[in-house]
């Protein structure tokens, strides 16, 4: 087998292990890194940003452990009780199978359609011809390589959605952005270990093309994190 290059995504997808998935990630990841690291508190700050463009038809790519849709199914009006559909896509079989055990937990009578698949490449067959009412791109691109290119998957994905549908997600941006001296080492560090890929990502960069193919866009900046709502897909 050849070895891996530096951006070969399943360096990062390879590390979410069953273990890690478990006993560290929500806790390690959303809760030290994104909340003294990088300067976004995800309980505080994203969690309401992706409970409140739920809908009924959801697509989440790049799914981690599930702790946001949970979270939001959890936390919210629709408790136990939501009846709607939602779509996991993710490279990594480990995570769709936390996510739906953490969704169905908190909301069982959801139906989970989960799907394995990169977000680089075309759309899968399984989910040509569907339509989502909101979709979310959450704590994903960071950790993809190839620079503008991967962000060519919004321009994909915004076909998925409907005519009213919202595309909400966000991103820990690159050096440029980077607060305080602890961040900007431990950036460079995740990058030379292959689990980020992001050193070069700017606000510039993803603004430009939601622009580009959204009639209405947010976006905020909290410490190292952009997070971004869009409306409108251009067709």
């Amino acid at each position: 087998m050849a070895a891996k290059k530096p951006n070969d995504p399943l360096l990062s997808t390879g590390a979410y292990t069953k273990f890690f998935l478990s006993a560290l990630y929500d806790g390690a990841v959303l809760g030290l890194n994104f909340g003294l690291v990088w300067g976004c508190p995800a309980r505080r700050v994203l969690l309401p940003l992706f409970a409140e463009n739920l809908s009924q038809r959801h697509l989440d790519c790049g799914v981690g452990t599930g702790y946001f849709p949970a979270n939001a199914l959890n936390d919210g009006p629709a408790r136990h009780g939501h009846r709607g559909q939602m779509t996991l896509l993710d490279l990594n079989p480990n995570c769709l199978d936390k996510a739906r055990s953490a969704i169905l937990t908190v909301a069982p009578q959801t139906q989970i359609q989960c799907v394995v698949a990169d977000i680089r490449s075309p759309i899968p067959l399984s989910l040509q011809g569907s339509t989502f009412d909101s979709i979310s791109m959450f704590n994903l691109y960071h950790c993809i390589p190839g620079g503008r290119s991967k962000l060519q998957a919004i321009s994909a994905y915004k076909n998925l959605l409907s005519a009213e549908g919202v595309l909400t997600g966000s991103t820990i941006l690159g050096a440029k952005h980077a607060t305080g001296w602890f961040a900007p080492i431990y950036l460079r560090f995740y990058n030379c270990i292959g689990l980020f890929s992001n050193l070069e990502d700017t606000k510039e960069d993803v603004l430009n093309l939601l622009n580009s193919e959204f009639m209405e866009v947010e976006t905020w900046l909290v410490g190292m994190v952009l997070l971004f709502r869009a409306k409108g897909p251009r067709r």
